[in-house]
């Protein structure tokens, strides 16, 4: 019996033999030679094709639009809730409040001044920029905002400034009339 030559099937000829002499690198070529061999698109099967791909991109941005709006939507409705629980004065928010100034009564002057500083150098110290660059562009991803770095570096700029400034203005004004050993304490490290 001859032995039989096996032949690749058409659609694989270009993966498996692609043409010798060609300058182009090997996966142009390949495309090339793939895309060579389908059928010709007449100009209604291409106008076809491309309305399909604009329907599906269209249904896909509205899809992530949607939802972007119901983030932000709930996470407005989730703030507001709890803002007004934390403002408006209620027996549960008083016992909250009380405890929490247990707690934070209950600590040494030292360990105040120290959780004091420890937090104001973690989320407003210098070395903390690219830490509000990240939550800037996380938050901005997340309800599906796009935003110039310009924006992040003015927002970079202006809120742990402001941020730092209430809370100094805080410990200076609120802390030296409820603790003022813990503000002694604290005007002492910053000193050294």
């Amino acid at each position: 019996m001859e032995a039989r030559e096996r032949k690749a099937p058409l659609f694989l000829t270009p993966l498996l033999f692609p043409p010798p002499s060609s300058s182009l690198p090997l996966s142009l070529s390949l495309s090339l030679s793939l895309n060579s061999r389908s059928p010709p698109l007449n100009d209604a099967q291409t106008v076809a094709a491309l309305k399909e791909e604009a329907a599906r991109l269209d249904a896909s941005f509205r899809a992530r639009n949607a939802a972007s709006l119901v983030r932000l939507v709930s996470d407005t409705v989730g703030g507001a809730t709890l803002g007004a629980l934390l403002v408006i004065p209620s027996p549960g928010r008083t016992s909250f409040f009380g405890a929490i100034s247990r707690v934070f009564s209950g600590l040494s002057d030292m360990a105040k001044a120290f959780l004091i500083i420890a937090s104001t150098d973690i989320f407003l110290g210098y070395h903390s920029e690219e830490g509000w660059k990240a939550l800037a562009h996380v938050v901005t991803s997340y309800y599906g905002i796009e935003v110039g770095e310009g924006s992040v570096y003015a927002f970079v700029a202006v809120v742990p400034v402001v941020a730092d400034a209430f809370f100094k203005l805080y410990i200076f004004k609120g802390l030296n009339r409820t603790n003022p050993g813990s503000a002694v304490t604290l005007k002492s490290m910053k000193k050294s």
